[in-house]
């Protein structure tokens, strides 16, 4: 399993590299974002939650796929490609989890109490 695993790692570093940009963003973003005043605003609350998404996501993109280009021994090869799809992983991160957290609370509602650190209010 290991060894699948790091041929994987090797292999696709682009796939590796924006899956675990992404998810690492929204696990950042969702321990950070409990840690807001909760006088904030909520349009400050949501663009700063943003922002923290998009430089965690960019950070973790590209530094996993440079640390896959090093285990690779070709670390220079790729760093435009690399800075890229970083990038665009980073304005992806706050699109597709709100996207994703849509869908997933129109099948299950309770969910919104729990990964929300602004739940809505029950609706009478």
């Amino acid at each position: 399993m290991i060894k699948w695993a790091t041929e994987l790692l090797l292999n696709y570093p682009e796939a590796i590299g924006v899956i675990g940009g992404l998810l690492f963003s929204w696990a950042a973003t969702q321990t950070i974002k409990f840690m807001f005043p909760a006088k904030w605003t909520e349009a400050r609350f949501k663009s700063v939650t943003r922002i923290v998404a998009m430089v965690t996501a960019f950070a973790f993109c590209y530094g996993l796929w440079e640390a896959i280009d090093h285990m690779r021994e070709d670390p220079t090869n790729e760093r435009p490609l690399a800075l890229i799809v970083s990038i665009g992983a980073a304005f992806a991160s706050p699109i597709v989890y709100t996207l994703t957290l849509k869908v997933v609370t129109h099948f299950f509602p309770w969910i919104n109490s729990v990964m929300s650190a602004r739940p809505d209010s029950p609706k009478s």
